[in-house]
């Protein structure tokens, strides 16, 4: 493999350049905008986004090393990157904007953080200058479960803004956990037609059961940022989903509904790092899944008791019996 040259390479381009931000996700490979159907470069992925990895201002090609400060990194490596992200135009063959990002720093995320503490629900307050979010009226629920929508995963956790009475879910991002108390999140709006209009940036850290997070909005128009909103959050856990999570074993989160002949899981499970299982009172495991959602069908199970049990990385967190007429 040829190690990474810095080759002058002539094209049609202009760009809109952002203040220095932090970025998490995977390394991948993206199509180079200037042979859209041949080459390939490196690029970082952040759940929906997509993004040009620069150094010095040239990209790293299909085939060369990314080697920084002695570390190398590879495809679908997950990191962290401090950089300058511009929104660039490329006028060749076909008009084309994509994201490109500046490397300052980057490193590599380890595999060992503790995602899981952040699950929960969470009452908040918010606090916004300038133009406030549209949703934000009436927010006052902040729940964060496991992210699992992106294959492969590529954030960490979803977080998804309620109103007090939870009838209604306001608004839903993705972040990426930095560490063992902080997270990061970044997202670009498109227009339909392709072009970019807005840019959501924020960072949030826990502090016992305490969470807080600063969130902005820029909105993009004529190549030309402005900072709309300005948002405070914090609030306090009031249901835990970690390892020693009491709430799990409240005994609403799950439950035999006679009517539909299935057990109900609470939502705040749904997708987590958890597995489901039911056991017959001969003590074998009739039914085993992963990835748990709304309700579980037992109709075709004969009558009788059975042991509901949940479990977290191998460990139960809860244990009922249900009777199954």
């Amino acid at each position: 493999m040829k190690r990474f040259l810095i080759i002058f390479i002539a094209a049609l381009m202009c760009a809109n350049t952002y203040g220095q931000d932090t970025y998490a996700g995977k390394i991948i490979y993206v199509s180079d905008p200037r042979n859209l159907y041949v080459d390939a470069v490196f690029g970082l992925q952040t759940g929906s986004d997509f993004y040009i990895l620069s150094i010095d201002s040239h990209w790293i090609s299909y085939g060369e090393e990314l080697i920084i400060e002695d570390t190398e990194y590879f495809i679908d490596d997950k990191v962290v990157i401090t950089g300058t992200t511009s929104i660039k135009k490329y006028s060749g063959k076909f008009y084309r904007e994509y994201l490109e990002l500046e490397i300052e720093t980057i490193e590599k995320l380890s595999p060992e953080r503790n995602i899981q503490q952040f699950f929960g629900t969470y009452e908040i307050d918010m606090d916004c200058s300038l133009e406030s979010p549209w949703w934000s009226k009436d927010c006052a629920i902040l729940k964060i479960i496991a992210e699992t929508y992106y294959e492969p995963t590529t954030v960490d956790v979803r977080l998804s803004f309620y109103s007090q009475e939870q009838l209604e879910r306001l608004a839903l991002g993705t972040a990426s956990v930095l560490n063992d108390d902080s997270f990061i999140f970044n997202e670009w709006g498109f227009h339909e037609s392709g072009r970019i209009e807005e840019y959501h940036s924020g960072k949030g850290h826990l502090k016992n059961d305490s969470i807080f997070i600063h969130y902005k909005i820029y909105r993009v128009n004529n190549n030309i940022s402005e900072l709309v909103t300005d948002c405070y959050f914090k609030g306090k856990k009031t249901v835990s989903l970690g390892i020693a999570s009491p709430s799990v074993s409240d005994k609403n989160t799950v439950y035999f509904d006679v009517a539909k002949q299935a057990i109900i899981i609470d939502e705040t499970l749904h997708n987590q790092f958890l597995t489901f299982e039911l056991i017959n009172m001969q003590g074998s495991t009739i039914l085993k899944k992963t990835n748990i959602s709304e309700s579980i069908n037992i109709a075709h199970l004969p009558s009788g008791i059975y042991l509901c049990r949940i479990l977290q990385n191998g460990r139960v967190i809860y244990s009922d019996k249900i009777f199954k007429k």
